[in-house]
C-alpha cells in the first residue's frame, strides 16, 4: 500500500465517519526501518504516510484505527509512541477445544472424518 492509498483511505474514513480502519499485519509496513534487508522507498513513504495521518487524529474526527501482528517486536519505535496506537492487547494461541471449534467453524460445509480423541 503506497503513501496515496494510506492517504485515501484516512480520507475516506473521515469522509463516512464513525469509522473503523483495520491494518492486518501492520508490521509489513511498520518494520523497524535499520531490519530491512533492502530499502523500499515506497514501504517507507507508506510507513510515513500513516503516522502523519494518525497524528492529525481529533476525537471529533470518530475514526478508529486498529491492527494487527505477530510480530509487534518488529515495529518502529514511531508507530508505538504515545497518540498513535495507545492500547496493546495480546491474545494468546487457543487450547486444545478452541482450535477444535474453529477448525469446527470453519469446516461446517465440509465433510470430515469423525474426531478422535
Amino acid at each position: 500500500m503506497g503513501a496515496s492509498r494510506v492517504c485515501d483511505l484516512f480520507n475516506q474514513a473521515r469522509q463516512v465517519a464513525p469509522s473503523v480502519i483495520f491494518i492486518d499485519e501492520i508490521d509489513a509496513v511498520g518494520r523497524k526501518r535499520a531490519m530491512r534487508v533492502m530499502g523500499s522507498e515506497e514501504r517507507d513513504q507508506a510507513l510515513n504516510q500513516l503516522l502523519v495521518e494518525m497524528d492529525g487524529f481529533h476525537a471529533s474526527h470518530a475514526v478508529v484505527v486498529l491492527a494487527a501482528t505477530n510480530r509487534a517486536d518488529m515495529f518502529d519505535k514511531a508507530l508505538l509512541r504515545p497518540g498513535r496506537f495507545d492500547r496493546h492487547l495480546t491474545i494468546s494461541l487457543p487450547d486444545l477445544a478452541g482450535r477444535q471449534a474453529i477448525l469446527k467453524l470453519h469446516s461446517a460445509k465440509t465433510p470430515l472424518l469423525p474426531w478422535h480423541d
